[in-house]
C-alpha cells in the first residue's frame, strides 16, 4: 500500500520510511505542506499521514481540503501530533480525520493500524458501491414496473396496497401515490368482506389474483 507522510521531522520521517518499509508499505515523505495536495492527486495514497504542525501549512486545513476532494473520499487520513489534548483531537475528527495519533509514534503498532484503517475504508466503500447498485436496480425495476401496460396492484398479506403502478393508477382515476396504504378492495370496488375474500384465499394458497379495476368515486 502506498502512503503519504507529511512532517518536517527529519528524524520521525527516516523512523517512518524504515519501519513502514519493513513492514511492505511504500511511503512517500514531504516536509511541508505546500506540495501536499499536488502530490496526492498525482500519487492517489491508500493512506495520508499528516502532521498537524507544518512549518507552512496548517495540518487541519489540509485534512479539510483533502476530505473534500471526491479522489480521497475513503482515504484513511492520520493525523500526527505533540499536542495531546481535547480540543485538537475533536478538531482533527471534525476536519474529517479518520485516526489521531500522540507523538512519539510506534511506527510498528502503526503498521497494524494502517493496514486495519485500509480494511475498513475498503469495506466502507464496497457497501456505498453496493448501495449504489442497489439504488441503480430499484430505479431500473421501478421504470419497468410503471411501464407495463395492464394494471399491477402490490399487496400485503393484509390485501392492503403496496405499490401500484401507472396504469393501475389510472384505472382507478387517481395519482399512483395516493393508492399505497388503502385496501385492495376499494381499487376493484369488492363488498366482499375481507375475512371471506377470495384473493385472500388465493394468495394464503400462493395462487394468482386477477381482479377487474374500478375507479375511486
Amino acid at each position: 500500500p502506498k502512503i503519504l507522510l507529511v512532517d518536517d521531522d527529519v528524524v520521525l520521517r527516516s523512523l517512518a520510511e524504515h519501519h513502514l518499509g519493513m513492514a511492505d508499505f511504500d511511503v512517500t515523505v514531504l516536509a511541508a505542506g505546500g506540495s501536499v495536495i499536488s502530490t496526492f492527486q498525482q500519487l492517489r495514497p491508500d493512506a495520508v499521514v499528516l502532521d498537524v504542525m507544518l512549518p507552512d501549512a496548517d495540518g487541519f486545513e489540509l485534512c479539510q481540503v483533502l476530505r473534500q476532494m471526491p479522489e480521497a473520499l475513503y482515504t484513511p487520513i492520520v493525523m500526527l501530533t505533540s499536542l495531546n489534548d481535547e480540543v485538537a483531537i475533536r478538531k482533527a475528527f471534525e476536519v474529517g480525520a479518520t485516526e489521531f495519533v500522540s507523538k512519539p509514534v510506534n511506527w510498528l503498532h502503526e503498521g497494524y493500524r494502517l493496514r486495519y484503517l485500509l480494511r475498513a475504508a475498503a469495506n466502507l466503500r464496497a457497501l456505498d458501491q453496493a448501495k449504489e447498485a442497489i439504488t441503480r436496480a430499484e430505479k431500473e425495476w421501478e421504470k419497468t414496473f410503471d411501464a407495463i401496460e395492464d394494471p399491477i396492484l402490490i399487496l400485503d398479506t393484509g390485501l392492503m396496497i403496496r405499490r401500484a403502478n401507472q396504469a393501475a393508477a389510472r384505472a382507478c382515476g387517481v395519482a399512483t401515490d395516493m393508492l399505497p396504504g388503502r385496501p385492495c378492495r376499494e381499487a376493484h370496488g369488492c363488498q366482499v368482506p375481507p375475512e371471506q375474500c377470495p384473493a385472500k384465499r388465493a394468495l394464503a394458497a400462493g395462487a394468482p389474483v386477477q381482479v377487474e379495476l374500478h375507479g375511486y368515486g
